[in-house]
């Protein structure tokens, strides 16, 4: 429960930045659509980059740290962006280098969560956590943009984009919080080279 409470917020929270960040781009930076897709690009381009690198990588180590050290990263990252348009310091080649270590950011994450939820839940109800988690990844990208929508309204896009790093220590928090113990990872094999 613990887990899937961080999770959903921190979906919602993901969602409010996809619609604010760009919002913030064009209407702080001016950015152009052709800039929007550099944008859009760099958030994603680290799936494809080290997906397969930090897959074996994270697959040796235990999944919790790296969940809780992905998720300050993250929400260090997205926290840095209004604080910088406050002090009229944020600029476009900054804003993709923080995407794009958000993108590394969340590629660590959903990497290690799908393999950590079988550690915190018994076998037998293993389908209805993957499902709860599923469900709120769902009604994320269903309700996530009209909430966004809204802070965005309320208080500008730059400051929407706090929700999401509060989001991100909310999870943390919740992972900090799981006692279960998580098992070592299997030594690698004999002759296995160390990523």
């Amino acid at each position: 429960m613990k887990f899937w409470f961080g999770e959903t917020v921190s979906l919602f929270g993901t969602q409010v930045t996809a619609l604010a960040l760009p919002l913030t781009a064009v209407i702080v930076l001016g950015a152009t659509p052709l800039q929007l897709g550099v944008l859009r690009f760099l958030e994603w381009i680290p799936f494809l980059l080290f997906a397969l690198l930090v897959g074996v990588w994270v697959d040796r180590r235990r999944k919790r740290p790296v969940m809780m050290g992905a998720n300050l990263v993250r929400g260090v990252l997205v926290g840095i962006v209004p604080v910088l348009a406050f002090v009229h310091q944020l600029h476009l080649p900054l804003l993709y280098v923080i995407t794009f270590g958000v993108g590394v950011g969340t590629v660590f994450f959903d990497l290690c969560w799908l393999s950590y939820v079988p550690v915190i839940v018994e076998r037998d109800v293993l389908v209805q956590a993957n499902s709860r988690v599923s469900t709120s990844y769902a009604a994320a990208e269903v309700a996530g943009p009209g909430v966004a929508g809204f802070l965005v309204q309320l208080i500008s896009a730059p400051k929407a984009i706090i929700a999401d790093a509060l989001s991100y220590f909310v999870s943390f928090v919740s992972l900090w919080l799981i006692r279960a113990e998580e098992p070592a990872p299997p030594p690698p094999a004999p002759g296995a080279a160390e990523p």
